[in-house]
Parts: C-alpha cells; sequence; structure tokens
C-alpha cells in the first residue's frame, strides 16, 4: 500500500507515513515531527514533482527510507525551523535543488545526488549522529555542494560527533563556512569556490583537490588546510590565499600569496 500525496497536507500534530510514500503533484506539508519509514519518490522521474517540508515549533524531518529510489523528485526543501535526521543511504533528485534550510544530523552513511541542474546546499549546519562517523558523499552533475553553515565540530551540540563526520565527498563544492571537519579523508572531485573571509578544511586523514580551488573575490577570502596531507592535481588559480598545513607529526607551515602548487606539498 502506498501514499500519494498531491497537495498540501497541514495539522498541528506529527505527521508519519509508514508505508511508502509517492508525490503525484507538487506538494508541502506542514506539521511538527514529519517522518518518513519507507520510501519516498515521484510518481515518476521527470514529472517534475516538488517536495516542501515545513516543521513547527523545533520539529524533526526523518528520513528513514531512500528517497528517489523509483521516481526521483524535481526537488525537495526543507524549512529552517527544527533538524533534519537522515537515516538512509540514498537520496536523489532529477531537477531544480535539493536544499536544507535546517541544520542536518546524518544517522548512516549517506550519498545525496542531483542528477540535472540542481545544487545540493546546506543553508545550516551538518553533522554525524553523536558517537559516529558517518560519511557524506555528494554527487552534483552540472550544480554544487553549498555549505553554508559549520559542517562538524559538533556542530549540533551533544546531537552530533566532536570530530564530525566521516569521509567527505563531493563535485563541484562552495564553501561559505568557516569550518568544515571531519575523521576521514575530505576529496573535491571539482572546482572549490571560497565563499568565507577564513575557510579552514580539518581532517586527521587526507584533503584532495582534483580541480582547481578559487576565492570569490581577489584577496578576500583565505584557505587554511589543516590535515596529514594535502594532494593538488587541479589547475593553479590567480586568486591570492593562504595555506596552511600540517605535516603528520610536523609543525604548521604558512605560505601566503599567490597560489601555487608547491604550497600544497
Amino acid at each position: 500500500i502506498n501514499t500519494t500525496l498531491v497537495d498540501t497536507v497541514d495539522n498541528t500534530g506529527d505527521q508519519t507515513y509508514n508505508d511508502a510514500v509517492q508525490i503525484g503533484a507538487n506538494a508541502t506539508l506542514n506539521g511538527n515531527d514529519i517522518t518518513f519509514n519507507s520510501t519516498l519518490n515521484a510518481d515518476a522521474t521527470g514529472s517534475d514533482r516538488t517536495l516542501q517540508i515545513d516543521s513547527n515549533n523545533g520539529g524533526v524531518t526523518t528520513f528513514n527510507g531512500t528517497v528517489g529510489n523509483s521516481g526521483e523528485l524535481e526537488s525537495l526543501t526543507t524549512n529552517a525551523d527544527g533538524r533534519v535526521d537522515i537515516n538512509t543511504a540514498s537520496i536523489i533528485t532529477d531537477g531544480a535543488s535539493i536544499m536544507f534550510n535546517d541544520p542536518v544530523r546524518l544517522m548512516v552513511s549517506v550519498t545525496i545526488t542531483d542528477n540535472r541542474v540542481g545544487n545540493v546546499t546546506f543553508n545550516s549546519t551538518v553533522d554525524s549522529e553523536s558517537g559516529e562517523a558517518n560519511a557524506l558523499h555528494v554527487n552534483t552533475t552540472t550544480g554544487a555542494t553549498v555549505f553554508n553553515g559549520i559542517v562538524g565540530n559538533d556542530a549540533l551540540a551533544g546531537l552530533s560527533n566532536d570530530n564530525g563526520l566521516g569521509n567527505i565527498e563531493t563535485d563541484d563544492a562552495v564553501i561559505n563556512t568557516t569550518l568544515v571537519r571531519n575523521d576521514g579523508t575530505q576529496i573535491y572531485q571539482g572546482a572549490v569556490t571560497l565563499g568565507a573571509v577564513d575557510v579552514t578544511l580539518q581532517t586527521d586523514d587526507t584533503a584532495t583537490f582534483n580541480s582547481t580551488v578559487d576565492a570569490t573575490t581577489l584577496g578576500v577570502e583565505g584557505l587554511v588546510v589543516a590535515v596529514h596531507d594535502v594532494l593538488a592535481t587541479g589547475d593553479e588559480s590567480s586568486q591570492r590565499w593562504g595555506v596552511t598545513r600540517r605535516a603528520s607529526g610536523g609543525p604548521l607551515q604558512r605560505a601566503d600569496g599567490p597560489r601555487h602548487r608547491a604550497a600544497l606539498r
């Protein structure tokens, strides 16, 4: 048995969907805690279905089943009211965007994919469940992963992990926050754009840049990398930046000025 949503569902209490949910038209859910205990899909990939989830009173939106495994949504958006708990290994859309406006907690490792032109945007903090180092892998075909809030570093206070996520991997990335911290690797397969004045990437493993790293504005944004090793295989950047690298067991070293690969070795 499936539940098909074709309009707005508005109530003052919780909404819990224990069976598979199908979005048959653009839909908005308004409630306190909103929980999907099974799969969440559009009625067909390419049907351009959008889903807006608006929790109230600090409510929690929970995904316990895969999203878009058989019918990909055009877009998925949550409001800034409470928190999102991702307890599924896969979220897939096929269109405009995935946008989490409230804090996100990873209960398991997850791969988030937008298969068309959209960004995957975290407008608040994102971290792993307390005591775990769950991984975040984001695939964007032509868009980017946008971090607008702190990543890791116990960003959700007692609800999250002190040392951040496990492995983090993105295609293009826009980092508009001061800190991305994790216990695993950081791999940026696409171009990285810095949007904060001082961006720190901190990991106990390696940070790999497979494309360009650039500032939004010449001479404004800076980058601090505190890792065991940094690997750069992308093009040189014409912007000015600063790099701090912690060699394994060694001192901090700083290089300022035009970016060049030697600063990352």
